[in-house]
């Protein structure tokens, strides 16, 4: 039922205005905005005049304000809407219904709005809903304006069939994917054989012998107490096979996924690789790159927290209008709906279990195509294509991949590469254009607020360990190997060796890194006694202590810095711990050379500093250290106390900043400086470890007059240069 002011809506009118305007214009780009959009039409249509009158017409059962209604009292309670808005009479200005402004780049289709202006023309949103129509039923000429049917059960038939779709369409249609991508590669060493979903065949573990065919991926987090792995024990019984209700609820639901695909063979760790044998977990674990790079698609379980919770999670069911959908004549032809338009957002896809979990990164980055199952709805991604069930070409989750340039890195074609390198550092890792990659708009749809001078191709692997670094590892000895694929990949871009999670030929820069500690129950660092072992990341390595966040200096010296290395790498040495040199290690060094100043213990609090050679650094060291209680610190995960230890600072880099018209600074500018602390080891003469980083720079502030003192006590006493061994 429909109150008389909602039956005077025509939305097919108000869609044709915006197909007219599809048609005729171009979509500009606002001042502080991201990507080009359209204008919307906010005023198309008079609602009712206030919420009282819209309450009123809910109440008495129209359908439309209903669901206006609830989407906007569903934050408040009543009494604060009798109270705050009612009786005050706030709220009551006309209320119109129209469409916002849209970007086709970004969120695809425009929102229907609910607004209200106040008395100095301000809106208020009263609600956002989606326009969407039934798969079978789109309106001729509509499609890239209305939303699409999204399903109750993601193990429904009409579910499965818009999966089936979209990787039909991807394989038989997109032309940068079937340029890049092989329907048939050489199999894993292990994978499930899923069988048909008509046949009684029960699904069975088949060792490979370097056979060819193709397969899907799976990727998905294993949960605290997941029990069903391959091991020595196993392995017989599976190669026989077991029953599909015998799966955990995860895997049973992604083999009935694979089915679907038509698809022969799924990869799952869990069950492809022997859990109980370290050699082969190494061996496997090193292979990474190639299942997931090789794989037709990969089935994201980003809803499911464990093997025993499942992909098919059945759906919130999601309130809708029915709109009648009226052309020439008057005639209704068919029907559109209306739903929120927050239920089906992509925030539940970026905080959903599985992108907390630090493995998925690399197997998100590698896979060429990906099939994700949110908490609403499923989403695509493929190297020209990213759209959700609803029909948005939204980027699911994680918005800084790059699947057409990933799969150009791991396709080995340098002069690609190298063409589209200088583009590629153009792109913020965080506000990647939705469609960027799609042959016909590749690099012509950057904003003009992005420059690359601040993103250099070494910053695009420093953003992917930022975020790699917001993720958490059950086992904290798989820190460097859940990164090890990726690592792969981008030695083939920067020719340059990898080391612990940096870089050789940027490694000064990679040492000024700085971590935020580990959030409280986390398990102990890798390097303490927890690991195996032959196994010691080098303390300059961000990889060698828990935490959180990794942050590094950028280049930007285009924009008011002056960045000056003062230390000089002489040598590196990496030697991995098993066989794969992007894997863990067994131990590594650095040999540098750096302006140094030895300092006393800065735990020492009986320690005279006012009488020392270096009385403010002294006191500096002291007051940022020794204040630090605690037990996560950089310091104390890496400290090992040992007799007659000596400390000292060296010197890593220097700038200048002159992004102030004023202030205090050397003619204008301001100086900072970057120096690592450091502890000798006892093993052997001149042999130190990073115990921390710290930062001093002039700046306006309190601690002014002792930052300038302190520079001049630097300047005056001309540290020596002094060569040492970092482990």
């Amino acid at each position: 039922m429909l109150c008389e002011v909602c039956k005077g809506f025509d939305v097919h009118s108000l869609f044709a205005l915006a197909s007219s305007r599809t048609a005729t214009e171009t979509p500009k780009l606002a001042v502080h905005g991201v990507y080009p959009e359209f204008e919307g039409f906010p005023k198309f249509y008079k609602h009712h005049v206030g919420i009282a009158a819209l309450r009123s017409s809910a109440t008495r059962g129209c359908r439309l304000c209903s669901i206006i209604w609830q989407n906007w009292a569903k934050d408040r309670t009543a009494e604060v809407i009798e109270r705050e808005w009612l009786a005050a009479g706030i709220g009551e200005e006309q209320i119109f219904l129209g469409l916002s402004k849209w970007a086709p780049e970004a969120q695809g289709i425009p929102y229907l709005t609910v607004l209200q202006y106040v008395s100095n023309g301000t809106p208020r949103t009263l609600g956002m809903f989606e326009v969407f129509a039934d798969r079978a039923k789109v309106p001729d000429g509509f499609g890239h304006l209305l939303a699409r049917e999204v399903y109750q059960s993601p193990a429904s038939e009409e579910c499965i069939s818009v999966a089936a779709g979209w990787l039909r369409d991807c394989m038989t249609n997109h032309k940068t994917c079937l340029r890049l991508l092989r329907k048939i590669s050489q199999l894993p060493t292990r994978v499930i054989d899923v069988g048909l979903a008509v046949s009684s065949q029960k699904p069975h573990l088949l060792v490979t012998s370097g056979k060819c065919g193709s397969w899907a991926a799976l990727s998905y987090c294993w949960g605290g107490n997941s029990t069903f792995t391959l091991k020595t024990s196993n392995i017989q019984d599976l190669i026989r096979g077991i029953s599909l209700e015998e799966f955990p609820p995860t895997l049973r639901d992604a083999i009935v996924i694979t089915r679907s695909l038509n698809i022969h063979y799924l990869w799952v760790d869990a069950a492809c690789i022997l859990q109980d044998s370290p050699e082969d977990w190494a061996s496997e674990a090193a292979r990474m790159k190639q299942v997931y790079q090789g794989a037709v698609v990969t089935i994201s379980a980003a809803n499911s927290p464990s093997t025993y919770y499942g992909i098919f999670e059945e759906r919130a069911h999601l309130s809708t209008c029915k709109l009648g959908w009226r052309c020439a004549g008057n005639r209704e032809l068919t029907a559109v709906y209306l739903r929120s338009g927050s239920h089906l957002s992509d925030g539940s896809m970026r905080k959903s279990p599985l992108n907390g979990r630090g493995w998925t990164l690399q197997e998100s980055l590698l896979s060429p195509r990906t099939l994700s199952y949110g908490k609403q709805q499923m989403a695509w991604e493929c190297l020209e294509c990213r759209i959700d069930e609803g029909g948005r070409p939204v980027a699911p989750g994680e918005r800084y991949r790059d699947k057409a340039f990933m799969q150009e890195l791991l396709a080995g074609d340098s002069n690609v590469v190298r063409q589209k390198t200088r583009k590629l550092v153009q792109w913020s890792i965080s506000t990647i254009p939705i469609n960027w990659a799609m042959e016909s708009k590749t690099w012509t749809v950057l904003p003009f607020k992005w420059s690359s001078k601040y993103y250099e191709p070494y910053d695009r692997w420093f953003d992917i360990v930022k975020e790699y670094t917001l993720r958490e590892l059950t086992v904290s000895t798989d820190v460097l190997p859940a990164l090890s694929g990726l690592a792969a990949a981008f030695e083939i871009l920067l020719a340059d060796q990898y080391c612990a999670g940096l870089w050789k030929n940027d490694m000064i820069r990679g040492l000024m890194w700085n971590r935020q500690k580990p959030r409280q129950g986390l398990s102990p660092a890798p390097n303490q006694q927890s690991a195996p072992a032959n196994y010691r990341i080098p303390s300059w390595s961000w990889a060698s202590i828990r935490g959180r966040l990794v942050s590094f200096h950028r280049l930007i010296e285009d924009d008011g810095w002056t960045f000056t290395e003062q230390a000089k790498v002489l040598e590196v040495g990496i030697t991995p711990r098993l066989n794969d040199p992007f894997g863990q290690i067994r131990e590594g060094f650095l040999i540098i050379r750096a302006p140094f100043c030895e300092i006393e213990d800065p735990y020492n609090s009986d320690c005279n500093r006012a009488a020392t050679p270096n009385p403010i650094l002294e006191t500096k060291m002291h007051d940022v250290f020794a204040n630090v209680l605690d037990d996560q610190s950089e310091f104390q995960q890496q400290h090992r106390e040992h007799a007659g230890q000596r400390f000292a600072v060296i010197r890593i880099a220097r700038y200048l900043d002159d992004r102030f018209d004023e202030g205090p600074g050397v003619n204008g500018k301001r100086p900072g400086t970057k120096m690592m602390v450091i502890e000798s080891t006892g093993m052997q003469e001149n042999e130190f470890r990073r115990v921390g980083l710290h930062t001093v720079q002039v700046s306006n502030g309190v601690d002014l007059l002792n930052q300038q003192y302190f520079f001049k006590e630097m300047e005056e006493a001309k540290w020596k240069w002094k060569k040492v061994r970092l482990v």
